[in-house]
């Protein structure tokens, strides 16, 4: 799986929703991260919750 050169705390910031909501859906997806500054794996949370950006 590749990585995305974003962090959860950049894509919450694009998309102007709270870190924690991005939080949340990695949760719900079962996708590991240590703090919003983690990079996401990008088909993982982007490709499911942000169609249009991957």
């Amino acid at each position: 799986m590749a990585f995305a050169d974003l962090s959860i705390a950049e894509i919450a910031t694009d998309y102007s929703v709270p870190v924690e909501k991005v939080l949340s859906m990695c949760d719900e997806l079962l996708i590991a991260y240590k703090n919003p500054k983690t990079p996401l794996a990008r088909l993982g949370c982007k490709g499911n919750y942000f169609p249009n950006s991957v």
